[in-house]
């Protein structure tokens, strides 16, 4: 089975991070021999990182802490010889004041990476059902440059991510996962069926990746989805999709721990969350927190689990006991 570079970003989130990894670990059949985790954090949540790095570090897992002194003036200036960038800088206004090496950090992974294939995982990706992307895929892809191949995606959702019936599909029986594929500019794709670029459960040729990445200007991973959307529209990057016929990884949807965009999800405080954790509690993931039907997955309910005495509380019972 072929490997794939798995490079994880996340901010503030411990216990999520520490049940994504649990989830890797579990069920994706692919995962890369190391994982690279590219991590920033405030203050307040050290000491949950510093618990979650000792557990993982001699597992393989790689914890990359982004840098915040860099001048940007003096080291990114070369980014505005890229003429789309004065459009993404215009608009993510906030990137003239980035200070931190994110964009180099992450393509030197990819460069580095001796594996032929990249996904990249937030921190609330849960693996929830086991994820073998076939060698059939992969094959594709190598075949088929600027394409992409997903698995958090699917045909099973009845809300506005659902497949258009009248998209032209291709359907491909595998022994480990059957999948389908589609061309983005289908007049019938709608929502995520024409999204080009995600960083969320989505497997890359490493070389269209480098040769992607290399000019556009992001700041983290926010802006690498967002301005990397549109450079591919504009570029003509992944205009072939291919996606497993049943989801099989999510955003597990707990929180919002940035600023920058509004995204649909629960309001389970992540500092609550880090003081959990740091109490020695664990996120309990269930399957049936990923209802096939949607795509967006909110939970209603977080429990939590304390691996010593085996005492199971949901997030309201601990909140009480504060």
């Amino acid at each position: 089975m072929k490997k794939i570079e798995t490079i994880i970003f996340t901010y503030n989130r411990a216990i999520i991070l520490d049940a994504v990894l649990e989830s890797i670990f579990k069920n994706f059949y692919n995962k890369s021999n190391t994982i690279n985790v590219i991590y920033q954090l405030s203050k307040k949540h050290e000491e949950s990182y510093d618990m979650l790095i000792n557990k993982w570090s001699n597992r393989k897992v790689n914890f990359i802490k982004r840098k915040e002194n860099i001048n940007f003036f003096s080291k990114k200036y070369k980014y505005f010889l890229w003429p789309l960038n004065f459009l993404w800088f215009m608009r993510w206004k906030i990137m003239f004041q980035d200070k931190g090496n994110f964009k180099e950090v992450l393509e030197k992974i990819i460069v580095d990476s001796e594996n032929s294939f990249i996904t990249f995982v937030p921190d609330d990706q849960i693996f929830f059902k086991e994820t073998i992307v076939p060698d059939e895929a992969l094959n594709l892809l190598e075949k088929n440059h600027k394409s992409f191949f997903r698995f958090f995606s699917g045909v099973h959702f009845e809300d506005h991510h659902k497949l258009n019936k009248e998209m032209k599909v291709k359907y491909f029986n595998s022994k480990t996962t059957n999948f389908l594929s589609w061309d983005l500019y289908d007049k019938f794709a709608e929502h995520s069926w024409k999204y080009n670029f995600t960083i969320e459960g989505t497997v890359y040729r490493k070389k269209d990746l480098e040769k992607f990445l290399k000019p556009f200007y992001y700041h983290n991973p926010i802006t690498l989805e967002a301005v990397g959307l549109w450079e591919a529209r504009f570029r003509g990057f992944f205009k072939r999709g291919m996606t497993s016929v049943q989801r099989t990884a999510a955003g597990f949807q707990a929180n919002n721990v940035q600023k920058l965009v509004v995204n649909q999800c629960a309001f389970y405080d992540p500092d609550i969350l880090m003081k959990a954790y740091l109490d020695g509690y664990r996120l309990i993931i269930d399957k049936k927190d990923f209802p096939d039907k949607d795509f967006d997955v909110i939970p209603k309910e977080i429990k939590l689990l304390h691996p010593k005495t085996k005492e199971v509380v949901s997030y309201e019972e601990y909140l009480s006991h504060e």
